[in-house]
């Protein structure tokens, strides 16, 4: 049947709900072939292991659509029965019977007979006024009145899959970008983490009050805060170490300075070490915290000037080595 160009705009939607119950009532009759198929063990007739093998090969379906084909048919013989009946009325579509059967599956096992009927006849009913995705949000909502433990449950279920899903697109890529002296990095962050990356950027990127107007882009604002967050967090005494070798210091010095130079030195407790024990140090390097000093054996009038271990027993580096006669190798 070809429709007519002389059909107005009345008929052709009338026409149209028509063929859409028509439809729908053959779909009825296919998901119930479907059960009777999966029933007497269709797949023995091609070697298939089940019925949504068979369809998948014999009836050239996909495999979405045979798993959904074979399920929705189990749910409308079972947990879903008036929905089956409304489908072979035409009085909702298979995509709303879907929604519908998954809903009433997923009320909890003490919710009784009565009221999951009673549920069912709703959403049903609201099924001739309302479509699929309305139906979804209609379904949680009946979910959340109904059993509302079982819905803050799968409420709860949902974010943490979405976390961790998050979570496992996180990345971080190094991109050259053909500026001289400079790379680009490209990251991915679930969007709590991020929230927290622009709470860190953000005030560092605020021009000055009171100073010069700031006439750069906001992005290379953004660019500078992120560098000068970065020199924050390696300056931190808790930045991160973990895994590789540990930081070091090569320290060079002429060898007539470091054979008459050097002097007597002394660890925490201020105890003198030898000489030669300091000079070890020097050129070894230990592991353990100590605190060289400059003996100045050829000056008396220079002072005793202790360069002294940082917290957790690195040396701080802030304005730079302190000289040969501060440095040792291993911090």
């Amino acid at each position: 049947m070809t429709p007519k160009g002389s059909l107005d705009a009345g008929e052709v939607g009338s026409l149209i709900a028509q063929v859409r119950a028509r439809k729908a009532r053959l779909e009825a009759l296919e998901l119930a072939l479907v059960r009777q198929a999966e029933a007497c063990d269709i797949g023995k007739l091609t070697g298939a292991p089940n019925a949504t093998v068979y369809l998948r090969t014999a009836q050239r379906m996909s495999q979405h659509e045979s798993s959904a084909a074979v399920g929705l048919a189990r749910d409308l013989d079972n947990e879903a029965r008036l929905t089956g009946e409304a489908l072979a009325a035409g009085v909702v579509s298979v995509r709303q019977a879907q929604v519908i059967a998954d809903a009433i599956k997923k009320l909890p096992e003490y919710v009784g007979l009565d009221e999951r009927h009673r549920a069912e006849e709703f959403l049903i009913e609201t099924a001739r006024f309302a479509n699929p995705d309305e139906l979804r949000v209609l379904g949680e909502k009946l979910l959340e009145r109904i059993a509302p433990e079982e819905y803050d449950r799968r409420m709860r279920e949902e974010l943490e899959r979405k976390d961790r899903k998050a979570e496992q697109k996180r990345s971080l890529r190094y991109v050259p970008n053909g500026i001289p002296q400079s790379e680009s990095v490209h990251i991915t962050l679930p969007a709590w983490e991020m929230e927290l990356l622009r709470k860190i950027i953000e005030p560092l990127a605020e021009p000055v009050k009171g100073a010069e107007p700031d006439r750069r882009p906001i992005d290379q604002r953004r660019g500078d805060a992120f560098a000068e967050a970065l020199g924050l967090l390696a300056a931190a005494a808790t930045a991160p170490v973990r895994g590789g070798r540990p930081p070091q210091v090569a320290v060079t010095i002429p060898l007539e300075a470091m054979l008459k130079g050097t002097g007597a030195g002394t660890i925490d407790d201020t105890a003198t070490i030898e000489t030669a024990i300091t000079r070890h140090r020097l050129t070894r390097g230990r592991d353990t915290p100590t605190a060289i000093t400059r003996a100045a054996p050829t000056s008396e009038h220079r002072p005793r000037t202790p360069y002294r271990n940082g917290p957790g027993g690195r040396r701080s580096t802030r304005g730079g080595c302190g000289g040969a006669w501060g440095c040792h190798r291993s911090h």
